[in-house]
């Protein structure tokens, strides 16, 4: 990790913080009439026009610019189809409660569809049952719905967007064994992997493919698994902890860029530029902090195809057409040498 570039990176991680100020949770963006109603809009008007329709995207947070990626592919497949766009968010990636009550409103609200990044499938089950009820389209992206779960509650197959998490882990954890010095050297190395929320399915399916990828690495030790809860601050936490624990750490995997910028700011201010890190999500700040040496890897899961397929899929499926049960979008990862 390069010293030199950390006062930049510090600067534009400042504005990542979990203490930013709270945004405005949504926005709407009016569009041309469509020809088929929103769920339970009246379609009268003076002049006979049909009303729009609105499709909702909810996200996790709007305090992860991934999910600023996902809104803005989303946006841009709604504007095109001549749908009103309005995007929800909670306040934080461990408020459950808050997005089923979110789900809740959209469905008073008359929306046609809802294309939702869920917190947790538990606490959203009477509200994804009662849109359905409502004959609400719903489209499940990023974070795969409990499949059954679904079942035992009644709420029928809901379609999925997203990726392999399990692969995409593999693929960047096996990036920074394959490229630790050690290797070269014939030394072992001590590795570390900071998970998000352990409940979350994304969170789960990250720490196993990086498990699998430093368990096919005889020179890598995994020696510990810390809590950083999806952000910088935990990150920053966990990397110092870390960091106390195993002082001759070499490799630190992170489930998410906003917990590994966390981490490079902690090595940082330890200064400490011996050890590798990555990513996942493939965010600007991510990317920045690859280019200055300071991030070994991030895994780039396309949060605005993501999106963008998810409001596309919402509109089929209001057309009557079919749509597949799954979509994965392929990742890629960024490295130094992959023009990031």
């Amino acid at each position: 990790m390069k010293l030199s570039t950390v006062a930049v990176l510090l600067v534009s991680l400042a504005g990542l913080t979990a203490c930013e100020p709270e945004r405005d949770p949504s926005t709407t963006t009016p569009a041309a009439p469509e020809s088929r109603p929103a769920a339970g809009a009246d379609e009268s008007s003076d002049t006979g026009a049909t009303p729009p329709q609105t499709v909702a995207l909810v996200v996790k947070t709007r305090t992860n610019p991934f999910f600023e990626a996902m809104e803005r592919g989303a946006r841009e497949a709604a504007d095109a189809r001549s749908l009103e766009f309005v995007i929800k968010a909670a306040t934080r990636e461990s408020a459950a409660e808050q997005q089923r009550v979110i789900v809740d409103q959209l469905i008073d609200d008359d929306v046609a569809a809802i294309v939702i990044a869920p917190l947790d499938t538990a606490a959203l089950l009477p509200a994804l049952a009662h849109a359905q009820r409502a004959g609400i389209v719903l489209i499940n992206v990023d974070d795969r719905l409990d499949a059954a779960l679904l079942h035992d509650a009644g709420v029928a197959p809901i379609p999925f967007v997203g990726v392999d998490n399990v692969e995409g882990a593999y693929r960047g954890a096996t990036y920074l064994a394959a490229n630790h010095p050690s290797r070269r050297r014939r030394a072992r190395t001590k590795a570390a992997i900071i998970e998000g929320i352990p409940a979350t399915a994304n969170s789960r399916q990250r720490k196993r493919g990086a498990e699998r990828a430093f368990a096919e690495h005889r020179h890598i030790e995994l020696v510990a698994i810390e809590i950083g809860n999806w952000r910088i601050d935990d990150g920053h936490a966990a990397t110092q902890r870390l960091l106390r624990a195993h002082a001759d750490l070499g490799i630190i995997y992170c489930a998410n860029d906003m917990m590994a910028l966390g981490a490079v700011r902690a090595l940082a201010e330890a200064g400490n530029d011996k050890v590798l890190v990555g990513g996942y999500d493939g965010i600007d700040e991510a990317r920045a902090a690859v280019r200055a040496g300071t991030l070994a890897v991030t895994v780039d899961q396309q949060a605005a195809i993501q999106g963008r397929r998810g409001v596309e899929l919402a509109a089929a499926a209001l057309a009557d057409a079919a749509v597949p049960s799954e979509t994965f979008v392929e990742v890629a990862l960024i490295t130094a040498t992959s023009s990031p």
